[in-house]
This record gives structure tokens, sequence and C-alpha cells, in this order.
């Protein structure tokens, strides 16, 4: 476990890389191999080599399960995910029909991470996850088009780029506690030092809850308030300066350009939101609820501390 921000910020802006993206299934299973017995294969294995293993394990496998995700629900694809998601709701967001498509697909990847990269150890049921995933996503567009028409009323012409940054806000707060509800109603798994379960915490549930939202709302800040803002002085500085671009290249120019924007900063923060709490952490025995505190005593009496993954 990574215990500074430093550390989990160079952890993590090696394991969100796209490069693991291109390794191939050959690849990715000598990295658990060797991840889970450096002797594998039967050859002399050098730390270089188990850092590559660990790095690419980390990008792919789930730290529960110890299996692949699959691809769109990789640490990996973070960054190009979330880069494409939010060109799209940055670019389409001028028509009703616009918002509901980008808010829609948007919740839907976030949907889609939240329950891949969920605590492998609590159950949801399919009609869990429907209400989770449609209530979020209706909770978006809802807000979307709500702030649409008061954007309408504004006087700055930026303040209709702002609407999906606000509605990601609103739809996240909604997706993230319904997604993983088990985790308020039960509780988040605790476990031992060799991760074997010793029972559950709801107060963990709750703060583990709050870090997940605290860093959506931490990333989506630069990612989607900044390139508005630089956009909207590189426009006015073309205009100032009355050079006028055709209408078939200049449309294309300043979408290739906004998404790059977008993909700079992602490339930037992610790994800064995603470091600012550890995902694998534990802590004393005694911080956890009287309940439970007593039922550890009673069951583990020589247990101190107990770990548990906190989930993107």
């Amino acid at each position: 476990m990574e215990s500074t921000f430093s550390q989990r910020y160079q952890y993590f802006k090696e394991v969100l890389h796209p490069i693991w993206l291109f390794k191939s299934k050959q690849e990715l299973q000598l990295a658990k191999d060797i991840v889970h017995d450096p002797t594998v294969p039967n050859q002399k294995i050098s730390q270089d080599d188990i850092k590559w293993a660990k790095t690419l394990y980390a990008s792919a496998y789930h730290p529960d399960t110890k299996e692949v995700n699959p691809l769109l629900g990789r640490m990996s694809f973070q960054i190009p995910g979330n880069t494409f998601v939010t060109a799209l709701m940055l670019t389409f967001y001028k028509t009703p029909l616009q918002l509901f498509t980008t808010q829609w697909i948007n919740q839907s990847f976030m949907a889609y991470c939240n329950y891949t990269n969920r605590n492998a150890q609590s159950s949801l049921t399919n009609s869990q996850i429907a209400l989770g995933y449609f209530s979020a996503t209706g909770t978006a567009v809802g807000a979307s088009f709500y702030l649409g028409q008061l954007a309408k009323k504004a006087t700055n012409p930026l303040a209709a780029k702002f609407v999906p940054f606000a509605a990601v806000i609103v739809g996240n707060l909604v997706n993230v506690p319904l997604m993983r509800q088990q985790d308020l109603r039960e509780g988040i798994p605790i476990n031992d030092e060799n991760g074997n379960k010793l029972g559950k915490s709801r107060k963990l549930g709750v703060r583990c809850l709050a870090q997940v939202d605290a860093t959506r709302i931490f990333a989506a800040i630069p990612i989607m308030v900044f390139p508005p803002i630089i956009m909207s002085y590189l426009q006015k500085g073309v205009e100032k300066r009355q050079l006028k671009l055709h209408k078939s290249f200049g449309r294309p120019l300043w979408v290739l350009i906004e998404a790059s924007l977008i993909g700079v900063c992602t490339f930037m923060v992610l790994p800064v939101a995603v470091a600012l709490f550890p995902q694998q952490s534990s802590l004393p025995v005694e911080k956890l609820e009287k309940s439970v505190q007593d039922d550890l005593k009673e069951k583990y009496p020589d247990i101190e501390r107990v770990y548990y993954n906190k989930g993107l």
C-alpha cells in the first residue's frame, strides 16, 4: 500500500498510463504470474521485470477478484475514456437531445466503471444496479435541462459551457451511493492482513463513498472548467484580430483544440485525483463503530488493524 500522497501519485501516474491498453493477453497473464509467484516463469527475473509486472497487473486486474477487468473498466482506460466522454459533453450541449445523449453516455460510462471496480465482496442485485443507473442518469439529464434553461438567460455565453460540468457533479453525487448502496446499508467488507474477511463496517462504507465522490468532483473541476475558459480566451483573441476561419475548417479546428486541452488536463489531473485517498488501506479497530469493535474483539481478540478496499 502506498502510504503517502507522493507515493500514490507516482503509482497511479504509471498505472493509469494508456500504454498498458496495448498489452497482449500473453503479457497480461505473464504479469499476473510474476505478481503472484516471482519464480514464474522458471528463469531469473529482475527488479525491473517485477515492477513492470506489478504496474501492468494493477492497470488491468481487479485487486479483489484477481481477474482481468473488461477493457472499458480498466485503470489504463480511464484517461482516454474520460477524455472522449468529456469532449462529447463540452462539444454537444446546445440542444435538449444533445444534452440527453451526452449525459446518458457519461453516466453509463461512470456506472460501468463503478460496477467494474466495486469491492468484489459486496453483492448487488440486478434491480439495485438498474435503480442506481437509471436514477443517476435521470438526475444528470434533469439537472442539465434545468441548468440549460438558466444558462440561456445568462448574459455570458460561457455559462452554457458549464452546464455539463454541473450536471456531472449532480449525477455523480447520485450515481456513486446508488451503485454502491450495499456499502451504505450493510457496510464495506473488512479483512485481516492476509485478506481473510472479518466482517463489515457501515461507518467505513460512508467514509469510502465520501472519498470516492470527493475524488470525482476534484477531477471534474479542472477537466471540465479549464478547457472552456481557455477556449473562450482563444476565440476572443481570434475575433479581436479579425481572423476569419472558413466554416468547414474552423469548427473542426476548435473541436480538435478543445479535445486536446481536455486530454492534457485529464492526463495531468486524474492521477492526482485518484491519489488523494488510498484505494487499499487500513485503520485501527478502535476507529470502527462500537458494535463492530465488540464483535471483532470477541471473535478475533488479537486483531489490532483491519484492511479494506475503498474502490474507485
